[in-house]
């Protein structure tokens, strides 16, 4: 027994899928257009859902997103705002208020160090009633080079900080 030709029907379904996607190809460049986007192989084949390479073997379709791309050069990207004078002066009272703060937390240690090592625990209970963070410490700690070094304070050993030198 022999099988019935069916390649007449697999052509035509070709065709009809080929005339889909040449329809679909034309309603994305519209659409495109409608909308203001770009009209590129890439745009064009994502909106209309096929490839971009079989958008370039189509020479009509390749000729008209030429056409349009030379019609529109590509859009410029929008640059960042500047920022207005109020809000940079805002920006500088900040970072002058919190080296005021800095300032003074740096000072406070200082001025506790500068009667010799102290134990850690000291430091940190000075701190506390200062109301200083232990961040904003570490930081005073590091801006000023604080020495750390093992002592020993009343029989006991402890982890001390000192001025440097």
């Amino acid at each position: 027994m022999r099988r019935a030709d069916n390649s007449s029907f697999l052509a035509q379904a070709n065709a009809r899928r080929h005339q889909a996607a040449l329809s679909a190809a034309h309603h994305a460049i519209q659409q495109l257009q409608r909308q203001g986007r770009p009209v590129t192989f890439s745009t064009v084949a994502q909106s209309a859902g096929v490839s971009r390479g079989w958008l370039y073997r189509q020479d009509q379709i390749q000729n008209l997103i030429s056409q349009q791309r030379a019609l529109k050069p590509p859009a410029t990207r929008l640059t960042a705002q500047r920022a207005t004078a109020d809000s940079l002066r805002q920006r500088l009272d900040a970072a002058r208020a919190e080296i005021t703060r800095l300032r003074a937390e740096n000072h406070a240690l200082r001025e506790q160090l500068a009667r010799g090592p102290q134990p850690i625990t000291d430091v940190e209970q000075a701190a506390e009633k200062a109301h200083l963070d232990v961040h904003a410490l570490e930081q005073a700690r590091a801006d000023l080079g604080i020495v750390t070094s093992r002592g020993n304070t009343g029989g006991v050993q402890a982890v001390q900080w000192s001025l440097p030198g």
